[in-house]
């Protein structure tokens, strides 16, 4: 597995924005739990989240722009996995897209949506996850035999070159971690945008049929 001329330029961007988005997403579910654990939280908690939740969008929206990691890892089992990953994205897209279009007039409407959302995930998020997690497993494993066959040529020659080996396990993990943010990041703004509409839509659905 090689890496094209692309990840070597965007190598740093990859990274500081997998470490922005990663941050920004354990502080966003934090305070989201004390808000749905209806916790007693500040006015200035309530204004962090909406921030966070805005950065997170720039963020989203930035990588879309700047980060197009799909061709920049040349081999056939990445391609696989790239393809799994825009298939769940678009789902994901058109998911969240029926919902805004979609009047709920009844409890039953309400229903459907839910089925829809857990069929995205039993049909394309998990599927997904459990791919990444293979492939993260197999790859992973090779690359580690590589270094550490390095390393000890390295002692044995008393070299100094361990160079190459390092950085394509670094880059291999960089790649891996920004595929999990991209998706972490995702399903948390759309979260986000259904949750605080789906309750008005529900309450609507409920008032409507009675």
């Amino acid at each position: 597995m090689s890496y094209g001329k692309g990840f070597v330029i965007f190598k740093d961007f990859y990274e500081e924005w997998t470490m922005l988005t990663w941050n920004v997403l354990c502080i966003t579910g934090r305070l989201q739990n004390n808000l749905s654990s209806q916790n007693v939280i500040s006015n200035d908690d309530k204004v962090i989240y909406q921030r966070l939740n805005q950065a997170l969008v720039e963020l989203v929206n930035y990588s879309n722009v700047n980060m197009p990691f799909m061709g920049y890892y040349q081999d056939t089992d990445f391609e696989v996995l790239r393809q799994n990953t825009e298939r769940t994205l678009q789902e994901l897209y058109l998911l969240t897209r029926q919902f805004t279009m979609t009047t709920f007039h009844n409890h039953g409407e309400v229903e459907n949506f839910h089925r829809l959302c857990i069929q995205f995930g039993e049909q394309f998020l998990g599927p997904c996850i459990d791919h990444l997690k293979a492939f993260c497993n197999m790859y992973s494993v090779a690359r580690w035999r590589v270094v550490r066959a390095a390393q000890i040529a390295r002692m044995r020659d008393q070299g100094t070159q361990l160079d190459e080996p390092v950085t394509s396990l670094v880059a291999f993990y960089s790649i891996m971690m920004y595929i999990l943010a991209v998706l972490a990041a995702r399903l948390q703004v759309r979260n986000t945008f259904l949750s605080s509409t789906f309750c008005v839509a529900t309450a609507a659905a409920f008032t409507s049929g009675f």
